[in-house]
């Protein structure tokens, strides 16, 4: 769990992992851990409360699709997986 600075830290480092070679290593500090956030959008009643999540009665593709494989699929780069 963390929260959106440690979510930003992490896509900043997937991008910059794109363009090296696939035996580099990307090291990435995660600032917080979500700790001040427990009440709010880790909390699935109050995100529906304030119009972040969608109604409970409503469909969306993740209601229909598998769920993803722990395996890699062939093709895909190994900084993705």
């Amino acid at each position: 769990m963390i929260g959106g600075s440690g979510g930003t830290a992490v896509v900043a480092a997937l991008r910059v992992a794109q363009s090296l070679p696939e035996d580099a290593v990307v090291v990435v500090l995660i600032p917080d851990s979500g700790r001040g956030y427990l009440s709010k959008i880790f909390n699935d009643a109050w995100m529906s409360d304030f119009g972040f999540l969608r109604p409970h009665n409503e469909m969306d593709a993740g209601d229909v699709l598998p769920p993803r494989s722990s395996a890699r699929p062939t093709g895909w780069p190994t900084w993705y997986w």
